[in-house]
């Protein structure tokens, strides 16, 4: 059982950004799925890679939409982005430091409660404004 499902109520209604999100899901399910099996931990280093990579590649997405559209709350959106980024940094370096201990629950809860929050807060705010935009 997966730790969160994607599901259709989660669309922004833009087909590739629906996509990277429920990549997003994936990754954080293959953390979870490895911590029930007792190797979360060791699969820490994995995740936080692909997470970087994933999440720049999306964020850049949205932003240039954003962008490219005139989305007049970008600068707020961006910002988010920034954030995640940089408690995701924060996470690979006590990772990387040993001398302080990060876990994978720790990781998992914090990436769960983060993409659901911004999804549901953050990116449905520009739903309507693509769908005007006709961006699909």
């Amino acid at each position: 059982m997966p730790l969160i499902s994607w599901t259709n109520e989660l669309s922004v209604g833009v087909g590739q950004l629906d996509s990277d999100h429920q990549m997003l899901f994936g990754i954080i399910n293959e953390l979870y799925d490895a911590m029930r099996e007792g190797h979360g931990d060791e699969l820490l280093e994995s995740i936080f890679s692909r997470l970087k990579e994933y999440t720049y590649t999306h964020f850049w997405k949205e932003e240039f939409l954003m962008k490219s559209y005139g989305y007049a709350d970008y600068p707020g959106h961006k910002l988010h982005h920034e954030e995640m980024i940089n408690q995701l940094d924060k996470f690979m370096v006590r990772y990387a430091a040993k001398s302080s201990n990060v876990s994978a629950v720790e990781v998992s809860q914090f990436l769960q409660d983060w993409l659901m929050t911004h999804i549901k807060q953050e990116d449905f705010r520009y739903k309507p404004f693509f769908k005007e935009k006709g961006v699909i």
